[in-house]
């Protein structure tokens, strides 16, 4: 069975979905493969919403990116410098190609887990895959703590 999280060959079924938020108008390309294919769903909808209410600065990880919803809506409301990693090469070339439509600067890295990362970050937002198990989503936010900043 294939998952988000994982690399399966499925055939490509490229669509266009548009997300509002905060009377901002973004267009996002999504595909077979990928978290939330049909659009924003309503955790990372609500995560957004959270962080927005925040005033965040600094070097953010999105963890688990998918096709770049979440990094690419807080790069367009505040100024930081986005890390965005995902183990999904698909996820990452929608990522790549989202970040360009929505006129953002953001680095898109290919990394399972914090396996390629060696900053240190303000901040570490993410939807986790749930669906990866109790072991590896645990491990994931345990290993996050040594990637922020104190």
């Amino acid at each position: 069975m294939s998952h988000y999280f994982t690399n399966e060959d499925l055939p490509s079924n490229l669509k266009k979905v548009e997300v509002i938020v905060k009377d901002k108008k973004f267009i996002f390309n999504t595909d077979n493969g990928v978290f939330s294919k049909k659009g924003l769903d309503f955790g990372t909808r609500s995560l957004i919403n959270t962080v927005l209410s925040m005033n965040i600065s600094g070097d953010v990880l999105d963890l688990g990116c998918g096709y770049g919803a979440l990094g690419i809506i807080l790069s367009s409301f505040f100024d930081i410098k986005i890390d965005m990693v995902d183990v999904n090469k698909r996820a990452l070339h929608l990522s790549k190609m989202n970040a360009k439509k929505n006129n953002v600067l953001v680095n898109v890295i290919e990394s399972d887990g914090f396996d390629n990362i060696n900053d240190k970050f303000n901040y570490i937002v993410s939807n986790p895959p749930i669906r990866i198990g109790k072991k590896n989503l645990y491990k994931l936010l345990i290993d996050s703590k040594d990637y922020l900043t104190d």
